[in-house]
């Protein structure tokens, strides 16, 4: 498309979105783009630390860009969208705020999350609402963004106003992925693998996403490999820390911490559910996250059945990150 507007492929650069998160390998580089786009052209990470100031938004958010994209003439904005338990959805807006904006501007996007309206499944949320007003103000040509299925597969796609276009995927997504059931004892939920479960910060928005199968006082089995630990350091330093899950959740009432925020998130779970945790991390670090770990599917499941037998309602979830299941009350009324 940009090589038939007579854009020259020295001209075009490619910049993932990463946001806060880690700096990718060259590996992991060409494993997004493929091999022939990352030899052709030139393929870059976000740099958080290199941005440059914009405007503020309404809700008092600075926008400051990452100074290659500030420096494009075009601005297309890539992705794919799903459900997102802050920001309502990934997709359109998103890969500009948090995806190459400054740590400052992101920390104030973030807090917002603490707000009423915040839930999976809602473009009206305080987070999107914000992100889009950024978006606008550093303006944004065009999106282009997918649906995928299980298999990542493009199952449909919207290109077009990063808002506009974005409305027309996320109501593919609902139409794909929002469930509607009776809550159930026990849910047994994965991310839907690798990169999805690759940490623990990623693994529990599958929870977020599910949390309404649960009955009060229900059980949760989460099953992530995470690979790469906890994947935050101020998430482990918080859970690091000892804290009951109601002093944790004080303590993010009166300082909003990204990172934190996550420890704080679980602790609200834990306070609702019986958590369990399938995966890589040690029996300890389990602990600390408030779940219970060192045990293997069928243990798991095996203890909690227990509690509920012999009429156990259960529940999977294979594909937590990309579902987003509602009780049947939530759709009635």
């Amino acid at each position: 498309m940009l090589l038939c507007a007579d854009a020259q492929e020295q001209n075009i650069t490619i910049i993932y979105a990463l946001g806060i998160h880690r700096r990718q390998s060259e590996q992991e580089q060409v494993a997004i783009v493929g091999q022939d786009i990352y030899q052709k052209y030139q393929c870059i990470d976000h740099d958080k630390d290199r941005c440059q100031y914009i405007g503020t938004t309404s809700r008092g958010t600075r926008v400051e860009v990452f100074d290659q994209v500030v420096r494009s003439d075009v601005i297309i904005c890539t992705g794919s969208i799903e459900y997102h338990y802050f920001a309502g959805y990934t997709g359109g807006y998103k890969a500009i705020l948090p995806g190459v904006s400054s740590y400052r501007s992101i920390m104030a996007n973030h807090g917002l999350m603490i707000r009423d309206g915040t839930s999976p499944g809602n473009y009206n949320c305080p987070v999107r609402s914000d992100m889009e007003e950024a978006g606008s103000i550093f303006g944004v040509d065009f999106i282009l963004n997918v649906v995928l299925n299980s298999k990542k597969q493009i199952t449909g796609a919207a290109a077009g106003h990063p808002v506009h276009a974005h409305r027309v995927g996320t109501q593919t997504v609902d139409d794909m992925y929002k469930q509607s059931i009776e809550p159930a004892d026990i849910v047994i939920v994965s991310p839907g693998g690798w990169p999805k479960d690759i940490d623990l910060f990623q693994s529990h928005k599958a929870l977020e996403h599910v949390k309404s199968a649960i009955r009060p006082g229900g059980s949760v089995i989460l099953g992530a490999h995470c690979c790469e630990g906890t994947g935050n350091e101020v998430f482990d330093k918080w859970m690091n820390m000892g804290y009951l899950p109601e002093e944790i959740i004080s303590r993010l009432e009166q300082e909003f911490i990204l990172g934190g925020h996550k420890a704080a998130l679980l602790a609200k779970l834990a306070l609702e559910f019986d958590m369990y945790l399938v995966s890589g991390l040690t029996q300890k670090t389990a602990k600390k996250a408030y779940f219970n770990g060192g045990l293997s599917l069928q243990q798991a499941f095996d203890k909690v059945s227990d509690k509920y037998r012999p009429d156990a309602r259960v529940v999977v979830v294979p594909y937590g990150t990309s579902t987003l299941v509602e009780k049947v009350s939530d759709i009635l009324i």
